[in-house]
């Protein structure tokens, strides 16, 4: 399955989702099935950034509030549990404001203005970071303390986010080498040192299980899977660490 939905986040803070609407990605329970036209989020005025995942999606809001929307059947919509037929938009609590946002497949993470790390959602292989594997409908807590810069992303079943210093430190699954620390072992109840220099980053992506980063100097790094190339070094062989890509 792949997300087959796209949001956008207006200027003026207004959200418009189309595509798939089966489990109410699109508005919450307005709409449960596809359109091929953008709709509005019921709700949702203040949106400063939205992030989706396969059947959810999620708003961090000027106010520093977070609404998420869709499937709830790992907690991705981050509220506990729902009434049958909920679909959201409803708001996840931590007792405190969010300043960033990612998302993955089935979870969510999120920065508050304190530094704090919390994700929820789907925990298969630990990529909420607590140190289970248990899916969690309210948000957790990261188990190591990184005075993290912020959420860099959250990719298939795995996450990553910078340290006070700039490094970039991963967690979850990582048979394909998607945590970029030189093996291919998923990581549980930590987060973990992507081998290199201090990344200083300018952007990330990492959803599915190839993340790439651009560094503030221009150079393009992607790990992971490659098995159709998109690794992007001209090979189709998994990198377990940061590979420099060469650009036409």
């Amino acid at each position: 399955m792949s997300v087959q939905h796209a949001c956008v986040a207006f200027e003026q803070g207004h959200v418009a989702c189309w595509g798939d609407g089966s489990a109410g990605q699109l508005n919450g329970s307005k709409l449960k099935a596809a359109t091929a036209t953008p709709i509005y989020v019921d709700g949702v005025s203040d949106a400063v950034k939205v992030a989706i995942g396969v059947d959810s999606s999620c708003a961090l809001r000027a106010s520093g509030a977070i609404s998420c929307w869709g499937s709830n059947a790992h907690g991705q919509l981050g509220a506990g549990p729902q009434p049958a037929g909920t679909y959201g938009p409803v708001n996840v609590n931590v007792g405190a404001k969010f300043k960033a946002l990612a998302a993955g497949f089935r979870h969510y993470c999120a920065q508050t203005t304190a530094n704090e790390l919390w994700c929820w959602g789907s925990n298969v292989s630990g990529q909420l970071g607590n140190g289970t594997t248990i899916d969690s409908g309210v948000p957790v807590k990261v188990m190591t303390s990184l005075n993290n810069r912020g959420v860099v992303g959250a990719g298939t079943a795995a996450t990553c986010a910078m340290d006070g210093g700039e490094w970039l430190h991963c967690w979850g699954l990582g048979t394909q080498g998607q945590i970029g620390d030189g093996n291919n072992t998923t990581v549980l109840g930590t987060t973990v040192k992507v081998v290199g220099d201090k990344l200083w980053m300018r952007a990330m992506s990492t959803f599915g299980q190839t993340p790439c980063m651009v560094q503030k100097d221009g150079r393009v790094y992607c790990w992971g899977s490659n098995s159709i190339g998109q690794v992007g070094d001209g090979t189709k062989t998994d990198r377990n660490v940061p590979t420099q890509i060469t650009m036409p």
